[in-house]
């Protein structure tokens, strides 16, 4: 087996081990015995035993590292976190995946993140993936100083941080992606002023919209005239998106 297969044989064997499913973990576990080197087991007898603990009291970190959406690439980053980083009110993960794909789709010049943590992670990579000769786009969070502190050692890590800029800013013309990952409701009072000073048109995305957190923030928004609500989706604890109004 490809060593580049070892992160998705990970997941698999977290997926697993989530459902219960002993037979067909013992039936991997061979595999593995058969053709990966003393490292990769020593790494799977890990993993299982983190993923059993997990499934009598399960822990964010696993589940958001073991969705099964996630390309090749960053399940293999999801792995190097360490432990503890994803946090319960974390944007959750298939909310995540979903962003990730957008964002690849949506090619923005700069994404401002409210919030950090996980979320800043799977932005970072996204931003990654569309970076060219030129530096490409980036990705510049807000949150609480500490949190946005170990987030960017996390990043720093990863080998992410030149995805990172401390300050928004962008050309005339340009439109950035505001993403909303935070359910905290002191970290969300940061988004109105981030906001109005998007241009007209910029896309916004709720990553938690039916916390109730954000749900009264685009509320608020609505009603003030500063988004527009375009499209609702049933993904996670419920994604929004949005766009930047004229008022304000």
């Amino acid at each position: 087996m490809p060593s580049s297969q070892w992160p998705q044989q990970a997941s698999e064997i977290a997926r697993l081990v989530w459902a219960g499913r002993t037979r067909e973990i013992g039936a991997l576990e061979a595999v593995l015995k058969a053709r990966q080197g003393a490292r990769a087991l020593t790494q799977m007898t890990s993993l299982l035993a983190h993923a059993a603990r997990a499934r009598r009291a399960p822990h964010p970190q696993l589940t958001f590292q073991s969705h099964a959406d996630w390309p090749e690439d960053v399940a293999a980053k999801l792995l190097e976190l360490p432990p503890h980083f994803v946090r319960p009110n974390d944007l959750d993960a298939e909310a995540a995946a979903w962003i990730f794909a957008h964002t690849l789709d949506a090619r923005p010049a700069l994404v401002l993140e409210i919030g950090a943590g996980v979320s800043s992670v799977i932005l970072a990579l996204a931003m990654a993936r569309l970076a060219d000769p030129l530096g490409g786009p980036k990705l510049c969070s807000f949150a609480s100083e500490e949190r946005i502190d170990r987030t960017d050692q996390v990043l720093a890590q990863l080998g992410l941080g030149e995805q990172v800029v401390t300050e928004s800013s962008w050309q005339p013309g340009q439109r950035p992606l505001l993403v909303l990952s935070s359910s905290d409701e002191t970290e969300l009072a940061l988004a109105p002023e981030r906001l109005r000073e998007l241009p007209a048109g910029s896309e916004v995305v709720f990553g938690s919209v039916l916390s109730p957190a954000q749900r009264k923030l685009l509320q608020m928004l609505e009603r003030a005239g500063l988004v527009e609500a375009t499209e609702y989706l049933a993904v996670g604890r419920g994604v929004a998106v949005a766009l930047r109004g004229r008022a304000g």
